[in-house]
């Protein structure tokens, strides 16, 4: 396993990783379904103004 160290100003993308990887295992022990998991992605992605056509 490895650890990422990153100098981000920005609070809000410094929780992304933290989520996702939360989100991640959940999907991983049946916690969450795919669907949710999409739900979820969208939903996260569109608070940083990614495109979400050009990313899924």
């Amino acid at each position: 396993m490895a650890h990422l160290s990153l100098d981000i100003k920005n609070a809000q993308i410094a929780t992304f990783i933290p989520d996702w990887n939360k989100v991640n295992e959940e999907l991983a022990s049946g916690l969450m379904d795919e669907d949710e998991y999409q739900v979820w992605l969208e939903d996260t992605l569109k608070l940083f103004n990614v495109p979400i056509d050009d990313y899924i």
